[in-house]
């Protein structure tokens, strides 16, 4: 496939201990052996003057030994898998805690954002429960990862099992020290982890753990399953049986166009930039030159109509918020620049 190492291929499903594994990975490996894939990043990454990742060469993506974010999906792999040798992983969580940290997460989020006509900077529990979900990290993985998954069995349990057959690594938030050991002897890494973002002054969720349990069946049992340190002789961690030949095939059977991936792409990142009252900013960079994009035209053109949308709905307040959002940007672009762009997803 290639001579260059393997790359960890890391979709992070939000509030599962992703943060603490990419600290690591940044502390030992540096900023610039990673791809991140997440809005934020990319978000940061057109504005800062970086390459996105469906923008990236060969050459720009020779020293990356990981790709990781939210925005991690089978398409993007299957891209990368062209080129270069993978190791997929992601990790679960037990779904209690994990409701519980996002709804903490998301009230604080927004509290501090407030950035959009839905958005007045509350979240209830019936908002949440809407957001969130049954099985949300089920669902997040079946939403992603669609093409990998080989079984004629229409329920969710089956549908997600297939997919996660597929990565060579199902670990889980709870024993993540453990499970990690074979991937950092693998990358050559300190074994121990620093643990990171652990919230304080948390806000309640109004919910029993029965009551959130209940709703997670699925989420429970893939969990259940992933949650023991036991390594197959091969060194993968993955109770559901790594299937690489599966794998491999169903990369086979995704036809990827760049064109089309480049604009839902460019879509979903207009629409974060849009919610996140930069657009203005983005433009900016744009017109400027420092952003690099591969089809400025078409960025252009998608970000202008979704901020546009977007701008016919925010209070007075909000488009203030634009404006200075836009003069920090052109104020900050000429500081120097740090690479610290890889925090968040």
């Amino acid at each position: 496939m290639s001579d260059l190492p393997p790359v960890l291929v890391f979709p992070h499903l939000a509030k599962t201990g992703g943060t603490t594994l990419l600290y690591h990975f940044r502390k030992h490996l540096g900023d610039e052996a990673i791809c991140s894939v997440g809005p934020h990043n990319r978000m940061q990454q057109v504005l800062n003057g970086q390459t996105l990742f469906e923008d990236m060469t060969a050459e720009d993506f020779a020293p990356i030994r990981l790709m990781q974010g939210h925005g991690v999906d089978d398409a993007a792999v299957a891209m990368l898998a062209k080129h270069r040798d993978i190791i997929l992983v992601t990790v679960l969580r037990a779904s209690v805690p994990l409701a519980r940290s996002r709804f903490n997460h998301r009230t604080k989020e927004l509290g501090k954002i407030a950035t959009t006509a839905k958005n007045d900077g509350t979240l209830s529990v019936e908002a949440f429960l809407k957001r969130h979900g049954k099985n949300p990290q089920a669902r997040a993985l079946k939403s992603a990862f669609s093409g990998l998954i080989t079984t004629d069995r229409n329920n969710m349990d089956a549908k997600t099992r297939s997919l996660l057959k597929k990565f060579d690594h199902v670990l889980t938030t709870e024993q993540l020290d453990a499970q990690c050991v074979p991937i950092f002897d693998l990358l050559g890494l300190p074994p121990k982890m620093e643990r990171r973002r652990v919230a304080e002054d948390k806000v309640d969720l109004a919910l029993s753990d029965e009551e959130i349990y209940d709703n997670h069946p699925v989420d429970n049992a893939i969990h259940a399953a992933a949650n023991q340190v036991s390594p197959d002789p091969s060194g993968h961690h993955n109770p559901f049986g790594f299937d690489r030949a599966g794998r491999d095939a169903a990369f086979a059977r995704l036809s990827v166009d760049l064109d089309t991936y480049r604009a839902r792409s460019y879509q979903k990142l207009a629409a974060h930039i849009s919610e996140r009252l930069m657009a203005e900013a983005a433009l900016a960079s744009m017109d400027a030159g420092i952003a690099k994009l591969g089809a400025p035209d078409m960025f252009a053109r998608i970000l202008s109509r979704t901020w546009a949308k977007q701008k016919a709905q925010l209070s007075t307040t909000q488009l203030e918020r634009s404006e200075v959002n836009q003069q920090r940007w052109a104020k900050n672009r000429t500081a120097p620049r740090h690479r610290g762009l890889f925090q968040r997803s």
